[in-house]
């Protein structure tokens, strides 16, 4: 049996600091968010001339009735799918707040709008302890879910 975690937001002055789970709320109050959608997928992933792979995909999946949350950060090759350390569904069903963090211990942070065509909002990429990171508009398109490697 799975139990619960509960995620803990902190506002401080460089935003929001969370302690990570995955949610524990319920799913976006949107159609493609059904709890029989299967994986919806969004951003996509390029292959440059010399072979390297770059590019972010986030993916989600309304299990036992919670949102659950994976992405796939590529710089070179197409990695494993990792789980997303935050995801909480804000505003009025139809907005997202998810992190997770890099390699290198750094956090990505996004608030979006999501629809079923696609997310658009900020992202806070490369937080670290002494850092607040940069501050970007993020906009990406629904996509096709990448299921390997």
């Amino acid at each position: 049996m799975r139990t619960p975690v509960t995620v803990l937001a902190i506002l401080t002055e460089f935003g929001i600091s969370t302690l990570h789970g995955q949610a524990t709320g319920p799913a976006p109050s949107l159609a493609c968010f059904a709890r029989d959608s299967g994986r919806i997928a969004y951003g996509t992933m390029s292959t440059a001339a010399d072979g390297d792979v770059s590019g972010v995909q986030f993916s989600f999946a309304v299990e036992r009735g919670r949102l659950r949350g994976w992405v796939r950060d590529a710089a070179g090759e197409v990695p494993p799918e990792r789980s997303l350390d935050t995801v909480r569904v804000t505003g009025h069903g139809d907005s997202l707040y998810f992190s997770y963090r890099g390699d290198t211990g750094e956090e990505y942070s996004y608030r979006v709008h999501a629809t079923c065509q696609g997310l658009q909002g900020t992202a806070r990429l490369f937080q670290t302890g002494s850092s607040p990171g940069v501050l970007k508009e993020f906009v990406v398109r629904r996509a096709k879910w990448i299921a390997k490697p």
